[in-house]
């Protein structure tokens, strides 16, 4: 299984459009090989992310409908990539403000400000003294190391 298809994809950026990114061979049909090499990448890209908190059989079974809107924009950032003609003069595709903002909902998801509701999500981090303890080999928001017990305000560090 994977994290979105070729449906979702369709659905964000048009059935017209995903033609347009993915029919290399111009028959009027999404080539099997460019969807699976896309969908393959898409994986790997949510795989590094998901990974330090989900299990991936599990997320992979089912993913969740949030996960999969997320899966289908970095995809078609992903498709567009693929063609240079749809690049601006920046160099950015279309959908860059969509991709950028995917991107921050992954990064909460690894860093547990995004949990989704399958089994064995993550448990919220503990509260202490207002801030948050992340653990001895983790390290605050700020990038501050928190080696021993730390509140989050600087205390004990």
């Amino acid at each position: 299984m994977t994290y979105c298809t070729l449906s979702d994809i369709e659905r964000a950026v048009t059935t017209a459009m995903a033609l347009r990114l993915l029919d290399d061979d111009h028959d009027g049909v999404a080539d099997a090989s460019a969807v699976e090499a896309l969908l393959a990448d898409v994986d790997g890209e949510i795989d590094g992310y998901a990974g330090r908190n989900y299990d991936l059989t599990t997320l992979k079974a089912t993913p969740p409908a949030p996960l999969r809107r997320v899966a289908a924009d970095v995809a078609v950032q992903f498709a567009y990539q693929r063609r240079p003609e749809f690049f601006s003069e920046r160099g950015e595709t279309p959908w860059e403000a969509r991709y950028k903002r995917a991107l921050r909902k992954l990064e909460d998801l690894r860093d547990g400000r995004w949990r989704l509701d399958v089994d064995g999500a993550p448990a919220d981090p503990a509260q202490v003294d207002g801030g948050v303890y992340y653990g001895p080999s983790d390290t605050y928001p700020d990038g501050v190391g928190c080696g021993v017990f730390g509140s989050g305000f600087g205390d004990f560090l």
